[in-house]
């Protein structure tokens, strides 16, 4: 029981996190999207897309590797020998991959974007930044210091928030945007760096050591390609065929409907650390035990959020963004109905990642790739930005089919099907009770956040009366609550 206090209020802890993380997104969507409007918009959302792209491959996917081998580990002289070697490992290759962007960014912005190579240009150095912040900050997650990320994290949002906010409106634009983004990095990483060398020191980093590691990471290191391409890549079709207008404005509701992500990542965040040193001990009732949790827990907190976000949508849209942004409101229903099946996989996903199958989740995440990019390419011309969405919902179902059916040969999860007959239901007569009553006053903030704290009430409240909550799980939310 001590045990699964800890992992629920580290769980609380990386979720109030992620709530500061996502909120950034919706204090910026209307400052970038009023000030540089639809254009500026999509140029600024194929930027952070590129180096979502580039910046994980930089690393190596050695920062699993690190979760998977440190999560045991207490001796502080491994632990400082296996940070400096990982972090000089991706200091040498993130410089590579800043480099190659440097130096392809007038070919590439004439080929293929439709705007100045300056802002890539610009951004190259992210591509180092970023994959340094990556390991750095993956590093307090083994070692069980879920303070240090929450505050390091929650620090540098607030620092983009600010610097994005006032670089924007003194009219620096979208290189202002950027700029802010490097230098907020810059100031968390070296705070991460003088939290980890006061406590474990440097070493000299010892590179032939390196093999477990990329061992474990190199058959999955492809993954944030394929993750990219499943995510993202729906920016460039887009771009590509239509125009980066369009990417403005489907980016702006596809990070409305992704808002339902932010209460599977820090389930992610802990879960996988903990059932690994679970499966190490051969724990294998443990392990189920933390894994079918987590899926309830996901599952109660997304399932209403996307019945939520689907009616209000076009409200949602006009109150933050402009008026031409409102066309994609169907967007943030099939973005947030996909998100709860992509949590679903990422949960499923653990399981072949503790049993050291990547190969195999290597193969599901790949078939969801091409499925999704080719949907992508037939869709988008014939029916606009609404067939990407519709290639993600398809791409996020098939992808948690295949690891729900597969994982099971490993171990077999009982997810509680009477629970989440519960939640839809609950969810279903909320959201028609939230959709009648935002059709009587005139849209704004305040009339928003009226019916989201109505529609939770709603919600929970139905929950409660179907018996959905039992002794359990109300000593769960305590104990995520209270120390």
């Amino acid at each position: 029981m001590k045990d699964l206090k800890l992992f629920t209020q580290r769980v609380g802890l990386i979720g109030i996190t992620n709530i500061i993380v996502t909120f950034k997104g919706i204090i910026l969507l209307p400052i970038l999207t009023k000030t540089i409007a639809e254009e500026g918009y999509g140029i600024w959302t194929q930027i952070l897309v590129t180096i979502g792209l580039i910046s994980p491959i930089a690393t190596l996917n050695l920062s699993p590797a690190v979760v998977r081998f440190l999560s045991s580990k207490t001796d502080k002289s491994q632990i400082k020998e296996a940070f400096s070697l990982i972090f000089f490992t991706v200091l040498i290759s993130g410089t590579v991959f800043t480099l190659a962007l440097y130096l392809i960014s007038e070919p590439l912005s004439t080929s293929f974007f439709k705007f100045s190579s300056h802002y890539l240009q610009i951004s190259s150095i992210l591509v180092l930044i970023t994959a340094l912040n990556i390991v750095t900050l993956e590093f307090f997650r083994p070692l069980g210091q879920m303070k240090n990320y929450a505050y390091l994290i929650i620090l540098r949002t607030i620092l983009e928030i600010v610097f994005i906010a006032y670089t924007v409106l003194s009219g620096y634009g979208v290189e202002g945007a950027i700029i802010s983004l490097i230098i907020a990095a810059v100031i968390v990483q070296v705070m991460a760096l003088g939290i980890i060398f006061s406590k474990y020191g440097c070493a000299v980093p010892r590179f032939s050591h390196l093999r477990p590691y990329l061992v474990f990471g190199l058959p999955i290191l492809l993954l944030p390609l394929i993750g990219w391409i499943i995510h993202s890549s729906d920016r460039y079709v887009i771009g590509y065929i239509m125009n980066v207008d369009d990417v403005g404005i489907y980016s702006a509701a596809y990070n409305i409907g992704a808002v339902v992500l932010a209460f599977i990542a820090p389930i992610q965040f802990v879960l996988y650390p903990t059932v690994s040193k679970l499966r190490d001990e051969k724990n294998f009732k443990g392990a189920r035990s933390y894994l079918n949790y987590s899926l309830k827990f996901f599952l109660m907190l997304s399932i209403p959020s996307a019945f939520g976000l689907s009616v209000l949508s076009r409200e949602l849209l006009l109150v933050i963004t402009q008026e031409s942004f409102t066309e994609a409101y169907l967007i943030v229903a099939l973005v947030s109905f996909g998100c709860i099946t992509y949590g679903v996989h990422s949960i499923y996903s653990y399981i072949l990642l503790i049993e050291n199958k990547t190969k195999i989740l290597g193969f599901i995440m790949g078939f969801g790739a091409i499925f999704n990019l080719a949907l992508n390419i037939i869709l988008v011309p014939e029916i606009g930005i609404d067939g990407a969405a519709i290639s993600t919902l398809l791409t996020f179902v098939i992808i948690a089919i295949f690891a729900i059916l597969i994982s099971r040969r490993y171990l077999p999860l009982k997810p509680d099907i009477k629970f989440i007959g519960k939640c839809i239901l609950a969810s279903s007569v909320m959201a028609l009770i939230v959709w009648k009553i935002s059709e009587w006053g005139t849209p704004s903030v305040l009339h928003f956040l009226l019916e989201m704290v109505l529609g939770i009430g709603i919600y929970f409240g139905l929950l409660m009366a179907l018996r959905g909550f039992g002794k359990r799980e109300l000593d769960l939310f305590k104990k995520m609550l209270i120390p």
